[in-house]
């Protein structure tokens, strides 16, 4: 074999195994860069910096894996459907016998996806082109390689049933309808077998979808998928030149020093803003870090700029007593403690539902007999309606003054504002929050369960209620038991005994301490007394 000839089978081989080398020399794409006059111009795919955040990541979990299970979060136009694209096509020209579906929201972009294979084809050069035996609206076949692509929108109930694929790439997955029958239907057609890839990519669509739920699994290392975000200002084109007078704001400079922002990316943001006329909108949009992406303001109980700005803060030296709340799970739902002490909340403990025994009243009330003694723990609450085992256990072994169960259902002191005492106790706490400063865990998990309680209702005698937490998974197919394990806390007011007394800790109902906050003087702005308990008191 000639120089020549072994130089041109090194490439060759190069150009198979290596992904970013192929797209370079034999890919090419409409340009998308900040440069108008080239608008539509075809140029070589070279990866951005996002582009190989992503691909590194996969080949990481390739490697250790066998197969691809990502879920890509992204700003927008960060090319993420452009390099699983490319990804895909390549494995499907090179390896055969492999079936490609490439998965859209909505009709409107399937097409321009499958546009970009077709240029794919269109372009690449003739030593290396695979002969195409099929090529219509929804699907290419190369006939030598038995391999083929295929495109559909969601919303097809039947959709892959009956396929066989190997790749699967889920555009836009937020925004999809019908997930249930996807997730029956389309996704099982992927095996588990190594080489197998799946890749939902999508920008955030809030928190009441498939790709939301999958993404916080991936926070907590449930399942296959790993999460991969993208952050806006990894874009080089994501800036604008700033005016002589440009002053940046407070909150501008500590964004800036958080993320290494220079000037033009602090204006090309705050243009943006303008632009959108919502912060919050632009960060769903173009996010800064992963949480951030599915914050819709308006839709939650709990504001979420409080609470990021709750993740933040720092307190020490609290003086306050240390109120335990305890959520014991139903069925398929978490167990989760939350230890109070004034403003901070010292610190929560979740535990999946699977991993709780049949019969579990023994271990978890050892488990919270040991976080009694061991943080000083002045009042324990526990939910009613699953805990009453634990209750009567733990009664029963000593700690009578210091664990009182909690009826969810149960007439609040209110009773003329809110129609049960989880609503008042949930009142509670976004008080406790707007009141500020605040100090939770600095925690995703935390942090989105804390925000997907909506909004409050009205029953028709105008009473405030929230929505059930059966509802709530229904909508975004988690249980909100975080949640409720933290508006425990501040079931009823509690005072602490004095360090190194013996006198057992007790909740008190008729203390006359002054409140720093109440449910009461937010939702009338006066304190009130009911018989011999005063609302007016420190939670």
């Amino acid at each position: 074999m000639s120089n020549v000839d072994q130089q041109r089978a090194r490439k060759i081989k190069e150009i198979r195994s290596n992904l970013p080398y192929f797209a370079e020399l034999c890919l090419k794409i409409k340009y998308k860069g900040k440069d108008r006059s080239k608008a539509g111009k075809i140029e070589p795919f070279v990866f951005n910096k996002a582009q190989w955040y992503i691909h590194e990541k996969i080949e990481e979990q390739k490697r250790r894996t066998g197969k691809v299970r990502a879920l890509i979060l992204k700003g927008r136009q960060q090319g993420a459907s452009t390099y699983t694209s490319a990804r895909f096509f390549h494995k499907t020209i090179f390896v055969p016998g492999t079936g490609t579906f490439i998965l859209s929201h909505q009709a409107k972009t399937t097409g321009p996806l499958f546009d970009m294979v077709k240029r794919f084809l269109k372009y690449m050069p003739e030593v290396i082109a695979p002969e195409v035996d099929t090529a219509n609206k929804n699907q290419i076949k190369f006939s030598d390689l038995e391999s083929e692509y295929t495109v559909g929108t969601a919303g097809n109930e039947d959709l892959g049933r009956g396929l066989t694929i190997k790749q699967l790439h889920c555009s836009e997955a937020a925004w999809y309808g019908k997930t249930d029958d996807l997730e029956t239907g389309l996704f099982q057609a992927v095996s588990d077998a190594d080489d197998t890839e799946i890749i939902h990519e999508s920008t955030a669509n809030g928190m009441n979808n498939m790709f939301y739920r999958k993404a916080i699994d991936a926070i907590k290392g449930h399942g296959e998928f790993i999460l991969i975000f993208t952050p806006w200002f990894w874009q080089d084109e994501y800036r604008t030149t700033t005016p002589e007078e440009f002053i940046i704001t407070e909150e501008e400079k500590e964004l800036a020093k958080i993320y290494d922002l220079d000037l033009e990316q602090v204006n090309w943001r705050r243009n943006k803003i303008v632009d959108f006329g919502d912060e919050w909108k632009f960060k769903q949009e173009y996010p800064m870090n992963a949480m951030e992406a599915f914050i819709i303001s308006g839709d939650a109980f709990l504001s979420a700029k409080i609470l990021m700005e709750a993740r933040k803060t720092q307190l020490t030296n609290i003086n306050q007593p240390k109120i335990l709340g305890l959520d014991c799970a139903r069925t398929n739902d978490r167990l989760v403690w939350v230890l109070r002490q004034g403003r901070k909340i010292l610190w929560y403990k979740a535990i999946d539902g699977k991993d709780i025994p049949e019969d579990p009243t023994i271990p978890i009330s050892h488990e919270t007999e040991r976080i009694i003694q061991r943080e000083g723990v002045d009042k324990c609450f526990i939910d009613f309606g699953q805990g009453y085992g634990v209750i009567d256990f733990l009664r029963a072994s000593g700690y009578k003054d210091i664990v009182q169960g909690v009826y969810f259902s149960k007439g609040a002191f209110q009773k003329d504002r809110f129609l049960n005492k989880r609503v008042e106790m949930a009142f509670s706490l976004r008080d406790w929050l707007e009141d500020g400063p605040c100090d939770i865990p600095d925690e995703d998990d935390f942090f989105s369960d804390l925000l997907i309680t909506p909004m409050y209702l009205e029953s028709p005698t105008k009473k405030m209620y929230l929505a059930s937490k059966q509802k709530i998974k229904q909508l975004y197919g988690v249980s909100p038991d975080i949640f409720d394990a933290t508006i425990m806390t501040f079931a009823y007011p509690v005072s602490a005994r004095l360090r190194g007394s013996k006198i057992r800790r007790t909740s008190q109902t008729d203390t006359k301490r002054k409140s720093e906050l109440t449910t009461i003087r937010r939702v009338n702005g006066t304190q009130k007394s009911m018989g011999s308990t005063s609302v007016n008191v420190r939670y």
